[in-house]
Parts: structure tokens; C-alpha cells; sequence
């Protein structure tokens, strides 16, 4: 289930040997068989898997075709991205609920656009003390945001305003709470980059696939969920 055999079973291919895999279940529910203990060393573990080799009980390793093993490698990688993407939109919406709980009742999606742009340029209820609707456009301007003073945008501000006026988000710390979100907004706005180039590369190489056709034909089958499947289970053929 590690990493670490990967290198020598594409070694021991090159010497024409044959390798096989063993499921660290089949492993785990014989070893008591053995000695009738749950007992687990390097000796026992290697007489265990050469048992249940013995008997028939596992799979054969044949790497796959370049372009399933690329897609598999991206799709581990866009593992490891998307749940750094969830993990901070996490703690931005812990952050959310402790110093402006009233921002939600703004905006449905704190991760929209006029969301985040309101978080960078307003952080903290305090930041919108004192301004006015026109104040609160320029500053959403200045994040980058185009068409910002229509009627909804207008609208949009005033309702911020108003819920930062009677906010009971917590005080106190407000430097500290503003760097926070800060940098959580920077790195989650990274792991979007990250993640908007992986789906471009699995795009593709997705493209490379001789029957990407056919499994796209099938409804409700994603990019995403494509590349799922075929970077666990390889060449379908």
C-alpha cells in the first residue's frame, strides 16, 4: 500500500523475473493461521505473503501503457491538492464564523468572487465601519472585480455594510485575525491554480487515450471521474 516497492518491481521486471502483489488484507487475515497469534516481525511477514503466494492469492504486476501511468501520477497529485483545497476552505469558513458570522448571510458562496474579493479588501466588520456603498465598490475594484456598481452590486454592498453594523463576530485580535485570513486566502487561492492546471494536463492526456470516445459517451462520466478510472484501472481493454 506504500510507495516503496514500486522501484524494485520495475526493477526485477528488467531482470525478467516475475513479480506479483499480495493485498495487505490477505496478509493481515492469514498470519494468525500461521502460529494462531496476531503476532507481526519481518520473518513471519515474508513466510505469511510467500504462503498465500503459494496458493494462488494475489495479482499480477504489469505496468501500464506511459499514458495511464501519467494519469495516474496527476490523479494521486490532485489528491494530495484538493484536500489542501478543502482542508483551508475549512478553516476560511472557522475563521468566517468567529470574526464575521454575518458575512454568510451576505453571500451564500463564500468562495464566490465577490466573496473573496470581500474578504481581501474587508476582512473584519470593523474594516466597513465608517464607509459608504461607493466605498466598499471601489475597494472591490481594487480586487480586481469588473462591473461592480450595478444595481445588484449596489445592493450587494449596502447588505455588507449592514451586517458588519450589527455584527457579534469576535474582537480583540483584529490584527492577528487579519493576517490570518490573509494567508489562508493566499494559499487556498494557490491550490485553485494548482488544481486549474491539473485539469488542463488530465484534459490532455485524456485526449491521448485511444478509447476516450466511447467512456465519454457514457452520461454523467466527467473529466475528473475519467481519469479516476482509468488511472486506477488502467487500459479498460
Amino acid at each position: 500500500t506504500g510507495h516503496y516497492w514500486h522501484n524494485l518491481a520495475d526493477w526485477l521486471l528488467e531482470q525478467d523475473l516475475e513479480v506479483v502483489l499480495v493485498n495487505p488484507v490477505t496478509t493481515h487475515r492469514n498470519k494468525e493461521n500461521r502460529d494462531n497469534s496476531p503476532s507481526k516481525n519481518d520473518p513471519k511477514d515474508a513466510l505469511v505473503i510467500a504462503d498465500v503466494v503459494s496458493r494462488g492469492y494475489y495479482t499480477d504486476y504489469a505496468p501500464q501503457a506511459p499514458v495511464f501511468e501519467r494519469i495516474k501520477a496527476v490523479m494521486s497529485s490532485r489528491e494530495y491538492w484538493s484536500g489542501q483545497s478543502i482542508s483551508l476552505g475549512n478553516r476560511i469558513v472557522r475563521w468566517i464564523d468567529l470574526y464575521f458570522p454575518e458575512f454568510r448571510s451576505v453571500f451564500s458562496e463564500w468562495n464566490g468572487v465577490r466573496s473573496l474579493a470581500t474578504l481581501k479588501a474587508f476582512a473584519l466588520p470593523d474594516d466597513l465601519q465608517q464607509l459608504d456603498v461607493d466605498s466598499v465598490l471601489e475597494g472591490w475594484r481594487e480586487q480586481g472585480m469588473r462591473r461592480v456598481a450595478g444595481a445588484s452590486g449596489r445592493a450587494k454592498a449596502a447588505q455588507l455594510l449592514a451586517a458588519a453594523a450589527r455584527s457579534i463576530g469576535k474582537s480583540g485580535t483584529n490584527d492577528a485575525a487579519r493576517q490570518d485570513i490573509l494567508r489562508l486566502l493566499q494559499f487556498y487561492e494557490e491550490t485553485q491554480r494548482v488544481l486549474s492546471e491539473m485539469q488542463l494536463e488530465v484534459e490532455a492526456l485524456l485526449e491521448q487515450v485511444p478509447f476516450i470516445e466511447q467512456l465519454r459517451s457514457v452520461h454523467g462520466l466527467g473529466t475528473i471521474t475519467l481519469a479516476c478510472l482509468l488511472g486506477c484501472a488502467g487500459d479498460l481493454r
